[in-house]
């Protein structure tokens, strides 16, 4: 299987990359791509830089570079919910929606959802069920992540976007890609999970110091998912 694993900066997959075997770099326009081997998946590895837009121009650049890719991961970390989960805590995407496309004055468009999309896209059944059924996987949660272009730290924002636009869901996480990637990669029908470590609570007390000092334990958690899930591919 071929499978292309994206994180948005370098500390979120450094020690996944030391895990992939035969690893060799592939060069394209501003990006580095590393390619390796994992229980015999070939493994295309890139660091996209943080945001939607990033988001967009990875999965286009990915599968115009490398063909017939089978699935593509999102790896890392993200801004939790105080409501679902806890700092060290890892949330496997099931639904993903934007916390911040508002196009509602436009015919009562629904909040968060882009013309001509799902107000929310959903992840791949297989890899879901295979996170469910392995038992050997450190432990996890699985709910809805939303997404927006900013550094979500205010707990009532985040409470009332979830209650008055996506109430139906538990958005546990709340990051800056995962939705992106997800709108992305059904554009070109590829099989999509995010995989995301709670690196710090939205909107506790020093919240940006509670991230610098456990963002690195945080992305090693969420690579140890990884690396199991792929193990099982």
């Amino acid at each position: 299987m071929k499978i292309g694993i994206i994180a948005a900066m370098e500390k979120e997959v450094v020690n996944f990359k030391k895990m992939m075997k035969d690893l060799k770099e592939v060069k394209k326009q501003h990006l580095t791509f590393f390619v390796g081997n994992i229980n015999n998946n070939e493994i295309i590895l890139v660091v996209s830089g943080i945001g939607k837009v990033s988001s967009g121009i990875i999965v286009a650049t990915m599968v115009n570079t490398f063909d017939n890719i089978d699935r593509i991961i999102n790896v890392g970390v993200s801004g939790g919910n105080a409501r679902y989960v806890n700092r060290g805590d890892v949330v496997i995407g099931v639904n993903y929606g934007y916390a911040d496309v508002d196009c509602t004055v436009l015919d009562n468009h629904p909040y968060g959802q882009i013309f001509g999309f799902p107000k929310m896209f959903s992840s791949d059944s297989l890899m879901i069920d295979l996170v469910k059924n392995n038992q050997n996987l450190c432990e996890f949660k699985l709910g809805t992540i939303l997404t927006g272009d900013k550094f979500f730290g205010n707990n009532e924002e985040i409470n009332m976007i979830n209650d008055k636009y996506f109430s139906e869901f538990k958005a546990m996480a709340f990051d800056m890609e995962s939705t992106a990637l997800a709108q992305a990669t059904y554009c070109y029908n590829i099989p999509f999970i995010a995989i995301r470590a709670i690196s710090d609570v939205i909107g506790v007390e020093n919240q940006n110091d509670a991230y610098y000092d456990y963002v690195e334990i945080a992305c090693k958690k969420a690579n140890e998912i990884l690396f199991s899930l792929l193990e099982r591919l």
